[in-house]
């Protein structure tokens, strides 16, 4: 049954991208969406029914796993989620002309096609099928991107084509560097799996697979947004069409992370674990000081969000390096309520700009009185991007902060405290003079669509559940999840 699903998972929006192409109705397209997330879901959950019964289930390159199972979940909820908010989004989209309705079988297709190679990645066990798909994820968001036409929107995806390329090519010469350092163990045969190499880690050459570790950081970092090589996510944030930006920054992103994990628990194993912490610890730093001037400064909400995604990144990477148990199950989890979380905001964002026709934080004001309910939801999503209890982001970024002083990381532990207390005061500013005050003469006041309400409720209950008790089940796969990177 398991093996079953590892290939239907990503035949699923692979089909459903094709059957778009085949109607130009907006209401089969959206109602094909939904169902085709819906199944993807309900087909997800399954899968984990199986795994926590069995065990890992393998079907040739592709491979689950508790920690790929992690983000499989978050994929699959999102994705969900996306097609929900999509509905009443698109309808207000092409009655201002945002989006043609001509193309729009296009658009679901490609955002289909952009999901199934997610899928892929999240699956794949063979570390070439693993670049291959992040590849693949270039290619299909780079469109989507600049799917508007416009100057900026066609700039951004530009950047974004040139500076994810560039970086994947040091991701695909660290994944030589790996296998060329198993191959020599293993005579080549499974020297492209990373189960297999898994269990000959402790085996390979050190000085191999540390050059090769420092490539995959570098290349998988750049599609992460990691500091320095982020320069391509805050333009293509706040370029793509608002669902877009919630797949970019609460899916594709993390991805990437998975792909970094699944080398870091390699290069722990040859080079052992002291190395592969200080690198991520210095990336994790680098890009949570380099996003700080940039939120207090920016008056582009979707770039500020943008800039977040480093920031939030960057704690990821900060947990993963500071270790042990408890540092790397608070990185997985800020995996899951960062990506929920800011899907909600650009969710709240997206009803902001369409009310106000600018995403000029200093144009939007008096949210609240405009637009209650997804000013609430603005509110609610500031709050936990800030760390606020009791939502989701607060405990894991507590639970990163116990990682790093159970390992005594005090200089790195003051930068992020520094930098976190900055950000809170900046970030809860802006939410706060765009929700409150007179609004402005440009505001709309047309009725809110329930479609995206639906959506945004959806991922605040997650957001609040997760913040104020984690249940056992979920508890239990993030335990398992951090086995696996720990060893």
């Amino acid at each position: 049954m398991a093996e079953t699903l590892l290939w239907i998972l990503p035949l699923v929006p692979t089909a459903t991208a094709l059957a778009m192409l085949t109607t130009r109705d907006r209401r089969i397209l959206s109602a094909i969406d939904v169902g085709s997330s819906a199944v993807l879901v309900a087909l997800t959950l399954a899968l984990a029914r199986e795994v926590e019964a069995g065990g890992p289930r393998s079907l040739g390159v592709l491979r689950v796993d508790d920690l790929g199972l992690v983000f499989l979940l978050l994929l699959v909820v999102l994705t969900l989620a996306v097609s929900i908010y999509t509905v009443g989004w698109l309808r207000q989209a092409v009655a201002v002309g945002n989006m043609n309705a001509g193309t729009l079988h296009f658009y679901f297709a490609l955002v289909h096609a952009f999901v199934a190679t997610m899928v892929v990645a999240v699956l794949a066990d063979n570390l070439g099928v693993l670049w291959i798909a992040m590849e693949g994820t270039t290619i299909t968001s780079a469109v989507l991107v600049g799917f508007h036409g416009h100057r900026y929107g066609l700039e951004a995806a530009w950047k974004y084509i040139i500076v994810t390329t560039i970086g994947i090519s040091f991701g695909l010469f660290g994944t030589v560097l790996v296998y060329a350092a198993a191959a020599a163990v293993q005579g080549g045969a499974g020297a492209m799996s990373w189960s297999a190499i898994m269990q000959v880690a402790p085996a390979l050459d050190p000085s191999i697979v540390r050059i090769g570790f420092i490539f995959v950081m570098i290349g998988y970092g750049t599609k992460a947004g990691l500091a320095p090589m982020h320069l391509w996510l805050p333009d293509a944030h706040s370029q793509a069409p608002t669902p877009v930006s919630a797949l970019l920054s609460g899916v594709l992103i993390k991805c990437a992370l998975l792909g970094i994990i699944r080398f870091q628990t390699i290069a722990a194993a040859a080079c052992g674990a002291a190395f592969t912490e200080e690198v991520l610890l210095v990336f994790g730093l680098i890009s949570i000081v380099v996003a700080t001037p940039f939120i207090l400064a920016q008056r582009d909400l979707k770039r500020l969000l943008g800039y977040h995604s480093v920031e939030h990144v960057g704690i990821v990477a900060l947990g993963l390096g500071f270790g042990g148990t408890v540092g790397t199950y608070g990185a997985l989890l800020h995996v899951v309520n960062h990506g929920i979380t800011k899907a909600l905001a650009f969710f709240a964002a997206g009803t902001a700009i369409a009310r106000y026709g600018s995403r000029d934080m200093r144009a939007i004001r008096g949210l609240l009185a405009v637009a209650p309910i997804g000013a609430t939801f603005l509110m609610l999503a500031a709050l936990s991007l800030a760390g606020m209890p009791p939502f989701s982001i607060f405990v894991s970024e507590i639970l990163v902060l116990r990682g790093g002083i159970g390992h005594a990381h005090w200089v790195a532990i003051g930068i992020f405290l520094a930098m976190v207390v900055v950000i809170f005061a900046g970030l809860l500013h802006h939410a706060g003079a765009m929700a409150f005050g007179r609004p402005s003469a440009a505001a709309g006041r047309e009725s809110e669509a329930w479609t995206p309400l639906l959506a945004m409720l959806l991922l605040a209950a997650i957001m609040v559940l997760l913040g104020i008790s984690i249940p056992a089940s979920v508890d239990g796969l993030f335990r398992r999840a951090t086995e696996v990177v720990v060893g």
